[in-house]
């Protein structure tokens, strides 16, 4: 029952704790957890568990959103963390950019912006050229996947 303003608090909220680093995921309705009972309930959920996308940053599955403003929570899932990053770009991103067509930058800018942050900020450690490669090759093909439209059939 949130709104985008509500989301858009959130990150202003993270650049005065002046955080280093966060994510912000678009919510799922696991099964057996309380706030998936309350959306079936409440038919904001179809109850398809099935359909789900394995990743938290993927288009939100609740039929309480209208499709633009999926779009919007999908953007804005991608570049809060760069303005949280980079606070200067904040009026830029937040006034702008969300409303914006999803598109291949704001995944290259979060990637880019989360790799930086993760590699050189929450864990500094000393990296090689081949250790830096491979991680990257790795990071970016399950960070593509997690922003994609496939999905992944539950294995029974």
């Amino acid at each position: 029952t949130s709104t985008i303003q509500d989301d858009i608090k959130t990150v202003d909220f993270n650049l005065a704790c002046k955080v280093t680093f966060s994510e912000f995921p678009i919510f799922h309705p696991y099964p057996g957890t309380e706030l998936g009972e309350y959306c079936k309930e409440k038919k904001m959920f179809n109850s398809s568990y099935d359909s789900l996308h394995m990743s938290y940053m993927h288009i939100s599955p609740l039929t309480s959103f209208t499709a633009e403003d999926k779009v919007i929570q999908q953007n804005l899932g991608e570049l809060a963390t760069v303005v949280v990053a980079f606070p200067f770009l904040r009026n830029i991103i937040l006034k702008h950019m969300i409303y914006w067509p999803h598109n291949f930058l704001f995944f290259l800018l979060y990637y880019l912006v989360k790799a930086y942050l993760v590699t050189f900020k929450i864990y500094p450690f000393r990296y090689n050229l081949k250790t830096l490669y491979q991680m990257a090759v790795k990071s970016i093909r399950l960070e593509k996947f997690k922003h994609s439209n496939e999905s992944m059939k539950r294995k029974n």
